[in-house]
């Protein structure tokens, strides 16, 4: 062998925040027997020539005795991760000539046992939305036991599913083609059938078993339909809490668009996470004591999202809200009207998404006991101290601003997990019917008159008239008023 022999395979590996595609090039030439690894490999990457020389060896194949290279570019970043054993391989079955020449974008994942079997790639569906829709030619590897099939239909290039190296010798099968992509039909049956297996599992989930009025059933059905911040002020034990985890059922199935979106910062849990499970929308509740770092993210080496862009396009929920520290709170104000959140460091800036609804629970006083009926322990200075946690800017973010009381009723008619789950379903796409000219309310900012906007047309969106009259208008604000007058100090009527 006296020429130079090259062969290459594609695969990603963690960067950052982000999953980059790696070329994988190999080259065998004349030289002294050696074999070398480029391109910035973490240990593990370079452990696995041991693993790669036991896997040829149980198929009987030896490597010539010659200079053998093989650079994982771009050679600028650091890699890491064990599959990166089955790529390599492959690069070197093609420049000994053992394999074809792969077609660009071809993509293989896999940690090879001293046997040459291949270990199951937990994290399989990270790196295939990842890399997917980059003119990807075709997927190789084992996918975890968990896998379900129907995945396959939301990639755009064909997945070859391979336990032993021996399969990357055989004639792929016709049902490793590509599947055809579902339509928006499909995919919102699809996630109506899920939704409603989801409600029948748990049909006498928390939702269930609350009490409270009719206005309070509706308020909260119309924040989860229109994604609307809530905050919610009490004495302790009024359930603030509680129908706050409790919605949690009501929430709708996330789109397949936003799944890509979601796995990219599951980095510590999509082991084991299948497809249906990415369509969950996210609800995300840090500790009280939780630093700005978690809540909002940061780091200084790496950057770390938070709990905030975990829950994107899903619900944060703060509970205790003025226990949170004060440095936590103000950094929310940003992401709530801008939907996302920019990190700088020295080396450099990154955009994290941050589209979610928050849902924030606190009592008025450090006792909990305000407007209650036991008597409030706090002195003035006390009360305003712990008010004044919550900042103006802060509060003007929120849609609604709830004075939570405990009402002793039964669920009304119609507004059981399993109803109100299926409305906002069928909702949350209709069609805003036109509306006859309205004569506004004068409010105190632009930003009260958006989210006034806003509300009204959720509240459309639930009735569904033919047409906004004044009628329907008037009804509206009826409601809106009197919850505005329960936060002033009154009582719910």
């Amino acid at each position: 062998m006296n020429r130079v022999q090259f062969g290459r395979a594609w695969t990603s590996s963690e960067s950052g925040l982000d999953i980059q595609s790696v070329e994988v090039q190999a080259m065998i030439r004349k030289g002294l027997p050696r074999f070398d690894l480029i391109g910035l490999p973490e240990h593990m990457i370079r452990e696995g020539k041991d693993r790669i020389f036991s896997s040829l060896h149980a198929l009987q194949i030896e490597l010539p005795p010659q200079r053998i290279l093989v650079h994982l570019m771009p050679g600028d970043q650091p890699k890491e991760g064990s599959h990166f054993d089955l790529p390599i391989l492959v690069a070197l079955f093609e420049a000994m000539g053992l394999l074809p020449t792969q077609e660009p974008k071809s993509y293989y994942w896999g940690e090879l046992q001293l046997d040459g079997s291949l270990r199951e790639f937990p994290q399989a569906l990270r790196h295939l939305f990842a890399v997917n829709q980059k003119s990807a030619k075709g997927y190789t590897l084992q996918p975890p036991e968990d896998w379900d099939e129907e995945a396959e239909a939301f990639l755009d290039a064909p997945l070859l599913a391979i336990d032993h190296i021996e399969d990357l010798f055989q004639t792929p099968s016709e049902s490793s083609k590509a599947k055809p992509s579902p339509s928006e039909a499909s995919i919102k049956a699809m996630a109506l059938k899920e939704l409603k297996s989801k409600l029948s599992a748990n049909s006498n989930c928390l939702w269930n078993q609350l009490k409270g009025s009719p206005e309070q059933f509706l308020v909260w059905a119309l924040s989860i339909l229109g994604r609307e911040h809530l905050l919610l002020m009490g004495p302790a034990g009024q359930g603030k809490s509680l129908w706050s985890k409790a919605s949690k059922i009501l929430l709708p199935p996330l789109p397949p668009q936003s799944w890509k979106e979601r796995l990219r910062f599951l980095r510590g849990s999509q082991n084991g996470m299948s497809w249906r499970e990415l369509s969950e929308t996210p609800f995300e509740s840090p500790h009280h004591k939780a630093s700005a770092s978690a809540v909002i993210g940061g780091g200084s080496r790496y950057i770390q999202e938070g709990a905030i862009t975990r829950a994107h396009r899903g619900v944060l929920f703060l509970d205790e809200l003025l226990e949170f520290h004060r440095d936590v709170l103000e950094s929310l104000r940003e992401p709530l009207e801008e939907k996302s959140l920019r990190i700088a460091r020295s080396r450099g800036s990154w955009e994290l998404p941050a589209d979610i609804q928050l849902i924030a629970a606190t009592n008025p006083c450090p006792c909990g006991s305000y407007r209650s009926k036991r008597q409030c322990l706090c002195t003035t200075r006390d009360f305003y101290r712990y008010q004044a946690k919550l900042s103006g800017p802060l509060t003007d973010r929120f849609h609604r601003k709830l004075w939570w009381e405990f009402q002793d009723q039964e669920r009304p008619q119609g507004f059981s997990a399993q109803e109100l789950a299926l409305k906002i379903f069928e909702a949350r796409d209709r069609r805003l019917p036109k509306t006859e000219n309205l004569l506004w309310p004068k409010l105190p900012n632009a930003r009260q008159s958006r989210l006034y906007l806003e509300k009204w047309k959720t509240w459309l969106r639930w009735f569904s008239p033919s047409i906004g009259t004044e009628a329907d208008f008037r009804k509206f604000l009826s409601f809106e008023t009197q919850w505005e007058r329960a936060w002033e100090g009154g009582k719910m009527t």
